[in-house]
């Protein structure tokens, strides 16, 4: 919350983090793992297999959305 009494929502505040913390909350959990998975693998091609990984697991990543956002009138 802001001193203004203005509510910030998570969205707001995850957009605020430095970029190494929000890479952190948001992408290497699942890149690290896609990584090691393509490593032990070694699949013919790396970069579509990655991609794949990543898509299949994005929802291993708890993101707030933007419509969470407190709409004041």
């Amino acid at each position: 919350m802001t001193r203004s009494g203005e509510e910030e929502c998570e969205w707001d505040l995850m957009q605020k983090l430095p970029d190494n913390e929000y890479m952190q909350k948001c992408i290497l959990p699942v890149l690290y793992q896609g990584m090691r998975v393509v490593d032990f693998e070694r699949p013919p091609v790396p970069l579509e297999a990655l991609a794949l990984f990543l898509l299949k697991h994005q929802d291993q990543i708890k993101l707030p959305s933007k419509e969470q956002k407190v709409e004041k009138d």
